[in-house]
């Protein structure tokens, strides 16, 4: 399972190298998060290159968010497009998970957030 990561203003993004998201991978997926990001408090996900998830994919951030807000801190997710920002707002995943328009965005909110407390 291959994750690019890049640091941007103290905002670790990560990058899946992947079309897709499913219960085929999801798992690992997770994993990778995981030890990629084990100590980060505040992560952005970059769907932008990601065509499709289902309920494993979901279910794999969903796991992930809980795990970086449990130290402390939080997940965006940025880059979803098409079929998977339609299977978000089906699940209304973006009630629980930030979802901004890029990872710029996302890293303005972290700055934003970081000011207000």
């Amino acid at each position: 399972m291959q994750l690019i990561r890049e640091e941007i203003s103290g905002v670790t993004v990560i990058k899946p190298a992947m079309d897709f998201i499913d219960g085929s991978n999801a798992r690992s997926f997770r994993s990778a998060l995981s030890a990629e990001c084990h100590n980060d408090s505040c992560v952005i996900i970059d769907l932008g290159g990601v065509r499709w998830v289902d309920s494993g994919g979901c279910g794999a951030l969903l796991a992930f968010c809980k795990e970086v807000r449990e130290r402390g801190g939080d997940l965006k997710l940025s880059g979803v497009t098409g079929h998977v920002r339609s299977l978000f707002q089906v699940v209304q995943l973006h009630r629980i998970l930030d979802i901004v328009n890029s990872v710029n965005e996302g890293v303005a909110a972290f700055e934003s957030e970081a000011v207000a407390s």
